[in-house]
């Protein structure tokens, strides 16, 4: 293996994830490539019209010469948010009130049967056309105004939740009409599709491993959490069929070169980055304002969002992060189980440039092959894509999955690449099946 190969892992690669980075390495202008402890080679996205992939839990850094669409994951900004309310873990009450509000996030058979044939109920949630491309454009800017939320919260945000764009994304001629026609699909479930691999989750804290830092962020113990992993399109969903055939549905890696087009290119980027930067905001919106509602006069902040799938422009290049997240000396990044494990709150380590500040964005592949289960309950709310009615609702039990030891963090951690400052159990999660 090359010695561009940084790799944080345990055990050796599979033969198909050698010859996958192999190939990465020989594509002109790739620096390194770091592999992360969950690193894997799922090829989920071939029937999209995808025709080659790479592996997860990556991070590929390329000089300024060329952008390569192929090196980004498909997911754009699919990303976690988690919020903290101000009441105490332990009142069964308002743990009740939580699950009844955490089922309001999608409303109703007569709302989900409209929804069906693309005729959905309307509420002030919905975005309309206009509004299609104004968050394609500003990103949680537009939704703090149209809010009127306190502009703080953007810190909370990588790039304060809005890429700048070099022109309007309306000039763009790989603009895809449908995304500049406002689909229904996207803008009438705004800020509240968990389906895939996306749920939501009511966690508690379950241990602090950094007391200062804790402090420093606010992390209490009697607080209640909520963890969201939502949003995130291809490129494909934005970029029309010109763009499409001509850098991605290839079977060879084909880069981007010609400086116009590579503005074009990136402004893609950005509309999908904002679109997705705003959706998780809305969730947020959604939630207080329920919330709120129901348990009056009540403290909910946001106190992380956290993109996966970006691609950074940096001093020496380009940062193709894969299934993997930016972690930071000041700003708190998720980096989580997997559905009934636990979820880690993290910062960049005093190492992290050696992995250009990536850490994985959670650990559902190492988990997996690990015996971890405990005698914790988890409540798990299914709902039927599209219906959440209790006829099509189901409630089910399962065990907590002990991740005590979460090997991303442990190894990762070891190196001195992330700290961690706390891990948060799951007691309710939200999935459509």
């Amino acid at each position: 293996m090359s010695d561009k190969v940084i790799k944080f892992i345990k055990n050796n690669l599979s033969r198909e994830v050698e010859d996958s980075i192999k190939c990465i390495n020989g594509i002109n202008g790739v620096q390194n490539v770091v592999c992360l402890p969950d690193i894997s080679l799922k090829e989920k996205y071939k029937g999209l019209g995808y025709k080659i992939d790479f592996p997860s839990s990556t991070a590929i850094i390329a000089d300024k010469n060329k952008i390569y669409p192929q090196l980004n994951a498909r997911g754009i900004n699919c990303g976690m948010t988690m919020i903290k309310i101000g009441r105490d873990q332990n009142d069964k009450e308002k743990l009740a009130k939580i699950e009844k509000i955490v089922l309001k996030i999608n409303k109703g058979l007569l709302y989900n049967f409209f929804y069906k044939f693309h005729l959905p109920l309307v509420d002030k949630y919905n975005l309309n056309k206009k509004e299609m491309l104004e968050v394609s454009e500003q990103g949680i800017d537009y939704l703090i105004g149209k809010f009127n939320l306190d502009k703080e919260i953007k810190k909370m945000f990588e790039d304060g939740g809005r890429c700048a764009m070099q022109k309007s994304i309306k000039d763009n001629k790989y603009i895809l009409e449908r995304w500049l026609n406002g689909p229904k699909s996207l803008i009438k479930k705004f800020g509240r599709n968990f389906s895939g691999n996306h749920f939501l989750e009511v966690q508690v804290l379950d241990k602090i491993y950094n007391k200062d830092l804790a402090d420093k962020f606010k992390i209490r113990e009697n607080n209640i959490y909520i963890m969201y992993h939502t949003a995130g399109y291809g490129l494909e969903s934005v970029a029309n069929k010109d763009f499409c055939e001509k850098y991605i549905f290839k079977k060879e890696v084909v880069g981007v070169d010609d400086a116009e087009e590579k503005k074009l290119t990136m402004d893609l980027y950005s509309a999908l980055m904002n679109f997705s930067y705003a959706y998780r905001l809305m969730t947020f919106i959604i939630l207080r304002d329920e919330l709120k509602k129901e348990l009056g006069d009540i403290k909910v902040e946001l106190i992380t969002d956290v993109p996966h799938n970006t691609v950074r422009e940096s001093e020496d290049g380009y940062i193709y992060r894969r299934n993997s997240i930016n972690v930071y000396k000041d700003k708190l990044s998720i980096l989580a189980g997997s559905y009934n494990s636990n979820s880690y709150l993290i910062i960049a380590g005093d190492n992290a440039n050696i992995s250009n500040y990536t850490a994985d964005h959670g650990s559902e592949v190492l988990l997996n092959s690990l015996p971890r289960k405990s005698n914790l309950i988890i409540k798990r709310l299914l709902l039927k894509k599209g219906i959440n009615n209790f006829l099509f609702r189901k409630k089910v039990e399962v065990n907590h999955d002990n991740a005590m030891d979460n090997p991303a963090v442990s190894l990762l951690a070891e190196k001195n690449i992330i700290k961690p400052v706390a891990s948060f159990r799951p007691i309710l999660n939200l999935k459509y099946n």
